[in-house]
């Protein structure tokens, strides 16, 4: 009896020709179907850039994709041959998506996404180039506050993570017996932890000087939070609007957010890259050390999806210091461990020391391991 296989690949976008082919299968007994995604913005533009309509141009396209995989002798089961725009097909998607909205796992959100203004397009940050251009047309990709469709991603962080550690078995035989762990490329392995984005740390709720607002700022060095002397916003977070509004701060933080709105997340979080920022004219009151006033600025190394998008800043991170240096922030007086070396900065990403100045934790020992 031959062994059964089901191989699900993603559907092929019919927007040209033929370009790629994998290897013949063995003598397994596989079912492969073949499907064509044939709905969104790239399928619009093709149909603009040739002059017809998507509802013509599209089926013609996956004709012609069909055939060129028929000559190659591609084997394929064409009877479960489908297309993303069959009403039989999209009738199931939109099922899955309701039963997303009731369990509370999609929501609605304005978020800040990659733009292409040729194609009017969002773009996923794999289709942005280094030099922040998009792969397809060229053109510079900038940042854009769209009303998005959200999925609650952090539901399933906890188990994402641990089942890419966890080895890859068919019928209890395990794909790799020389490795630990999912059996794929180690690069794309750490692509999809970057992309799950597991951070840990703590909030602290922090009120704002002279108005009603409350921020709430993530540290990831809990350890630090007294050496803490301010704080940066992402400059795509909705709290910038409401500290800057009818303040003569306005126009000059508004300009920074709209020079970073032309700078792709990539670009942003090169160490080559300068760290910038705006002065909101804000404080916030530090929550640890009752007198202490710490200004609120608008930073292009903060990003939304860092905690909650609004940080806490020190001496300790070789980003903070040397953006507190260019801005002329103070910073040196709250340094709550020794220096290695007296010419270096503290790095925070060691994680060990003898907390000075640090309250009723001064004298703690500090170690990696917490």
């Amino acid at each position: 009896m031959q062994k059964k296989t089901y191989v699900l690949g993603m559907t092929a976008h019919p927007l040209g020709c033929f370009a790629a082919l994998g290897p013949p299968t063995s003598h397994d007994n596989v079912m492969s179907p073949m499907g064509w995604d044939a709905f969104g913005l790239p399928a619009e533009n093709a149909a603009i850039k040739a002059k017809r309509i998507p509802q013509e141009m599209v089926p013609h396209n996956y004709a012609n994709f069909k055939k060129q995989m028929q000559n190659l002798s591609l084997d394929f089961d064409w009877e479960r041959e489908f297309a993303t725009t069959d009403p039989s097909y999209y009738a199931i998607t939109q099922w899955i998506f309701l039963q997303l909205y009731k369990k509370k796992l999609v929501y609605r959100e304005e978020v800040a996404i990659n733009w292409c203004p040729k194609c009017k397009t969002g773009l996923a940050n794999e289709e942005v180039l280094p030099d922040g251009t998009h792969e397809r047309c060229g053109t510079s990709v900038g940042k854009k506050l769209l009303p998005q469709w959200v999925m609650k991603i952090t539901a399933y962080a906890e188990r994402l993570l641990t089942e890419l550690d966890m080895d890859l078995q068919i019928e209890g035989k395990k794909l790799d017996p020389d490795r630990k762990g999912l059996d794929w490329p180690r690069g794309i392995l750490e692509m999809q932890r970057n992309w799950i984005g597991k951070k840990e740390g703590v909030v602290i709720q922090h009120k704002v000087k002279d108005i009603d607002l409350t921020l709430a700022t993530f540290s990831a060095y809990p350890a630090w939070l007294f050496a803490d002397t301010f704080i940066v916003l992402a400059p795509e977070h909705p709290m910038v609007e409401k500290l800057i509004v009818g303040t003569q701060y306005e126009k000059e933080v508004n300009q920074f957010v709209k020079e970073c709105s032309e700078i792709t997340d990539q670009q942003r979080l090169e160490d080559k890259f300068e760290k910038k920022g705006a002065f909101t004219g804000r404080y916030a009151q530090d929550p640890f050390n009752q007198g202490r006033e710490m200004p609120i600025w608008v930073a292009n190394f903060a990003m939304m999806g860092f905690g909650t998008g609004i940080i806490r800043c020190s001496s300790h991170d070789v980003r903070d210091y040397a953006f507190a240096q260019n801005y002329q922030i103070e910073t040196e007086f709250a340094e709550v461990v020794a220096r290695k070396d007296p010419n270096e900065p503290i790095n925070a990403h060691d994680n060990e020391g003898v907390l000075l100045k640090s309250g009723p934790f001064t004298g703690r020992v500090i170690t990696p391991e917490g």
